[in-house]
């Protein structure tokens, strides 16, 4: 396994708390990564995958945390000659959706890409919005006036059945004097 190159110039900065985490997530997948190439498992790979995305995770924390990016200056332009472009496995994490269903599902779609493993998140987005949003929207929320409807329906139906419920309690107490 590879050094930890953004781990090490964090080591002297960072807090006792985050040095610890690092040394147990490190530790952690150097461990599951030795005993996955000993016996190669599913399960195996799955506890050095888990190791490694901690490791990814509290890198990124760290970064963020002691060396914070450039803010935009205000008068800042988006310039439409450079756009968003975003790797396969940013796509997906902001979908929130799978990088198979990226790269296999909405690709088959018509799922604009910019080339492989590589998305232009604008195009994408509007992509998302006309051919998976819209339609999971409308499903759900649907018009107003029909989820009226249905609730005034659902709401009768409770209503006759409370009072056929009561007619049966009537039926049995004059029956049983």
């Amino acid at each position: 396994m590879k050094k930890e190159p953004v781990l090490d110039t964090y080591a002297d900065v960072c807090e006792d708390h985050e040095a610890i985490e690092c040394a147990v997530l490190i530790n952690a997948a150097h461990r599951n990564l030795a005993e996955y190439n000993k016996n190669p498992t599913q399960q195996k790979k799955k506890d050095y995958d888990a190791a490694r995305a901690g490791l990814d995770e509290i890198k990124t924390r760290l970064q963020y945390k002691y060396d914070p990016p450039e803010q935009e200056p205000d008068d800042f332009e988006h310039d439409e000659s450079k756009p968003l472009l975003l790797s396969t496995p940013m796509v997906a994490d902001f979908f929130g959706v799978t990088q198979k269903c990226v790269t296999n599902d909405w690709k088959r779609l018509g799922c604009p890409q910019v080339s492989r493993g590589i998305w232009n998140l604008k195009a994408v987005f509007h992509w998302w919005w006309e051919n998976i949003a819209a339609e999971r929207a409308a499903a759900e929320g649907g018009d107003a006036s029909l989820n009226e409807a249905k609730r005034q329906y659902w709401w009768a139906r409770v209503e006759a059945e409370q009072i056929r419920i009561q007619k049966e309690k009537d039926l049995l107490l004059s029956k049983s004097e």
